[in-house]
Order: C-alpha cells, then sequence, then structure tokens
C-alpha cells in the first residue's frame, strides 16, 4: 500500500463558491490592498475572472457585497450559509482552519 497523498478534485465549485474559497482564506482581502484592485471592484473581478474562469460581472456581483455594505446584499455569497458550511469543510479537509476569518 502507498503513503500517497489522496488528490480531491474541487474544480467543479460553483462561482459562489470560488469566491468563499479566496475569501475565507484571505485572498480577496490582500488583493483588495493593492492597486488597482483597491481601487475598484471591477479590476479584481476581471482579474479573478482570468484566474476562475468565471465570468467578471458575475464574480464583481459576488464581491461587491462583500466589501460594500451599502450595495445590495442579495448576491453576497457569505449569505450562503449552506454554500458557506460547503466551503468550510473542503477547507476543513484540506487541513485549513478559518478561525481566524469570517
Amino acid at each position: 500500500p502507498s503513503n500517497a497523498e489522496i488528490l480531491i478534485d474541487y474544480s467543479d465549485s460553483t462561482p459562489i463558491e470560488k469566491i468563499i474559497f479566496l475569501h475565507k482564506v484571505g485572498i480577496l482581502n490582500y488583493l483588495k490592498k493593492i492597486s488597482p484592485f483597491n481601487l475598484t471592484t471591477n479590476k479584481l473581478a476581471e482579474y479573478l475572472s482570468a484566474i476562475t474562469g468565471e465570468n467578471a460581472s458575475t464574480l464583481q456581483s459576488y464581491i461587491n457585497p462583500i466589501f460594500n455594505s451599502t450595495a445590495g446584499q442579495k448576491n453576497n455569497p457569505l449569505n450562503s450559509n449552506s454554500a458557506v458550511k460547503k466551503v468550510s469543510n473542503k477547507l476543513s479537509d484540506m487541513g485549513f482552519s478559518d478561525k481566524n476569518t469570517n
């Protein structure tokens, strides 16, 4: 028997889950501190569309309410308890603890 680590593929994650993953590990907060992403959510959404394969306008509608409390919260992925729980469980399975993030 091999001691090789089993590689689990999460490439079927939904766009909402992808944003939650990026938020939970601190990548969204990190990117929002550097130019040009600190200037506009649109630039951040454009960048993330390149690396996630998701539509920039879809990502923008998910990211904006995370950073802008006055924006409509209907699309805020952090309000989707089932998606947040699913991502938290996947991160936990990977060995990541999100106790210091929200």
